[in-house]
């Protein structure tokens, strides 16, 4: 969400851009030996993703009184808004690596995931403690 304050104090926007990713991925994952003491893995294939945008904007703006020119206030507020909703989606590939180390039953894993979605390129890292019982 922005909000945009004005130095003029004749307006105020805030708008709001939020998305919704779906993927769905055939993959494969290569890795040395898991259970020696250092690993590491590449991951890569193939998805399908859909991304939901909604867009809200409201405005805000006071309309100087006609008999004085600039005059911020004077000629009260009004308000507009604005929304819209569109949808992108498509099939493309991703790519990732991940290495990890292994101390007694303790494990600690390090992964990042790269997804190619027609213009944009969002990504994935994790971190993650585990222990094996």
């Amino acid at each position: 969400m922005y909000h945009f304050p004005s130095t003029d104090t004749n307006f105020s926007i805030t708008e709001n851009l939020s998305s919704e990713i779906k993927l769905k991925t055939l993959g494969l994952s290569i890795s040395t030996d898991t259970k020696k003491a250092l690993y590491t893995g590449l991951r890569f294939g193939y998805q399908r993703w859909d991304v939901k945008y909604k867009f809200k904007g409201e405005y805000l703006e006071y309309l100087a009184a006609p008999t004085v020119i600039g005059a911020p206030g004077s000629g009260g507020p009004v308000e507009y808004s604005e929304s819209s909703k569109w949808r992108n989606d498509g099939y493309d590939w991703y790519y990732g690596i991940s290495a990890g180390w292994n101390y007694q039953s303790w494990a600690i894993s390090l992964e990042h995931t790269i997804y190619k979605m027609d213009n944009e390129t969002p990504s994935f890292a994790a971190l993650a403690l585990s222990y094996n019982f």
